[in-house]
């Protein structure tokens, strides 16, 4: 995963990667969803899921695996802090085909902001 660059204070993210999110907008995310400490190995949305939240990670990163829990899964993106993920099924409607599992790189809780899904 290629990591945001900073250009002049304003973070920038990869091509293909969900916009790095600044303090302000962070701000305006928190007024509008909960803050919660998950763990590693905690399961964010799993494929098959109806419904799921909009998460912007805050500390720690997550992995999008295709397979999660079966004999050859695969990782095949990471977000990490002030990136967002879980949009696209907010936006559409449409049941997870992906799962997003918390990794951490130190033992610990990593902190995100879950916007509900309605």
């Amino acid at each position: 995963m290629e990591p945001p660059v900073d250009r002049d204070d304003h973070l920038i993210s990869p091509p293909g990667r969900s916009p790095v999110l600044d303090a302000a907008q962070l701000g305006v995310l928190r007024a509008y969803g909960g803050e919660r400490d998950v763990a590693a190995g905690d399961v964010l949305f799993a494929d098959g899921d109806e419904t799921y939240d909009l998460i912007v990670l805050l500390a720690g990163t997550a992995d999008i695996i295709e397979g999660y829990g079966q004999p050859g899964a695969s990782v095949v993106a990471s977000y990490g802090p002030s990136e967002f993920l879980g949009e696209i099924g907010m936006l559409t409607g449409q049941r997870a085909f992906l799962s997003a599992v918390e990794r951490l790189e130190s033992a610990g809780t990593a902190d995100l902001i879950g916007l509900a899904a309605r």
